[in-house]
């Protein structure tokens, strides 16, 4: 990243290391409560292995479709405290 300062700065300014820590304790935390209420407390026939793979994978989908959509609202709200442009000053001379 030391080459590419502007994508350290973006990164930086929206925050993106603690918006996936959100996203990926929500996608987790889904993933437990389904798991207990669909797997465990109702007991299954199955091998539970089968259940934790698909938990896992719950948890990762859900985890990138969290932080991305917590990135995306951390991306609107840097974005409307910004100076709008005026379009006179984009004029060519």
């Amino acid at each position: 990243m030391s080459e590419r300062p502007g994508v350290a700065n973006v990164v930086a300014a929206l925050n993106v290391r603690r918006q996936a820590r959100r996203g990926f304790g929500v996608g987790v935390g889904f993933a437990l409560v389904v798991f207990v209420l669909f797997v465990y407390l109702p007991g299954s026939n199955r091998p539970e292995l089968f259940y934790v793979a698909l938990a896992f994978v719950l948890a990762v989908s859900l985890g990138l479709l969290a932080t991305a959509a917590f990135v995306a609202v951390a991306a609107y709200r840097l974005a409307g405290e910004l100076d709008p442009i005026d379009p006179a000053d984009l004029e060519r001379p």
